[in-house]
């Protein structure tokens, strides 16, 4: 009997798997079983929550681990244990800035303006493992170079030729609970203001201060655990002064459709 002829496909869990003999297996390949009694050789090469990657040849599948037998569970726990930094959490971030218009309203001289710009980013955290990420939290902030101040109109030193000073404005936003599917992604947006300050000196009108978008930076967590952090510059000299503030009133951001 030729090898192509012991080769069968069996699907588990929605995924289709090569079952039977297999010539060439790894060194670390043991047999699985799942709760219907297929049998598999594969090789574990990460995990995630509630499922494990099984590689078989070049192959690797995302199987849920309440579908293997108690003995595989087992092993698969201690396995984990050995191999705690083994965790086949992929991400991947897609951000996209946008101008979305300008308002204008009465400065503090005359024909001074205050120039509000609102902002639009729009974030997509890609899921690049194999099997789907229940519950976890997507917490991102985006910092702002504030020079113009609107506290108690602050800004309104910039006329009488005060020293523009730097503040890192951090606008903290959250989606809590969510569940992500393998190969699979969550979008959403966020929109902000920011300000640009118009000053008339001297019968002269220039534009006295702005504020810069500095970039985002973007965390997902389970359990408080943190899996994932990546960040996305628009000034990357300020982007790199730019810490995690992990500020404790971010606002509740619903995913986009």
């Amino acid at each position: 009997m030729s090898t192509r002829s012991l080769l069968f496909k069996l699907p588990l869990i929605g995924t289709t798997f090569v079952l039977g003999a297999l010539i060439f297996t790894s060194l670390n390949a043991r047999e699985f079983t799942d709760k219907q009694g297929r049998k598999i050789n594969a090789e574990i090469v990460s995990y995630t929550d509630d499922s494990v990657e099984l590689k078989m040849g070049n192959n690797t599948y995302g199987v849920p681990i309440e579908n293997l037998s108690l003995e595989d569970q087992v092993y698969i726990t201690e396995w984990i244990k050995a191999n705690p930094a083994a965790t086949g959490y992929r991400f991947r971030l897609y951000s996209d800035l946008e101008m979305l218009k300008r308002s204008t309203k009465d400065g503090i001289m005359v024909q001074d303006r205050l120039k509000t710009v609102p902002y639009e980013y729009t974030l997509v955290v890609y899921n690049q493992s194999k099997s789907a990420i229940t519950d976890v939290d997507i917490r991102y902030e985006i910092y702002v170079n504030d020079v113009v101040d609107t506290r108690g109109n602050r800004y309104a030193q910039l006329a009488v030729g005060a020293e523009k000073i730097d503040r890192l404005q951090t606008i903290p936003g959250k989606l809590t609970k969510k569940t992500i599917p393998a190969d699979g992604k969550i979008e959403f947006k966020h929109e902000f203001p920011t300000e640009i300050y118009v000053d008339r000196d001297g019968g002269r009108i220039d534009q006295a201060a702005s504020d810069k978008v500095i970039g985002v930076r973007v965390r997902v967590y389970k359990d408080d655990k943190l899996l994932w952090e990546y960040g996305e510059a628009e000034d990357d000299k300020r982007f790199a002064q730019a810490s995690w503030q992990d500020e404790a009133a971010s606002e509740e951001t619903s995913p986009v459709e």
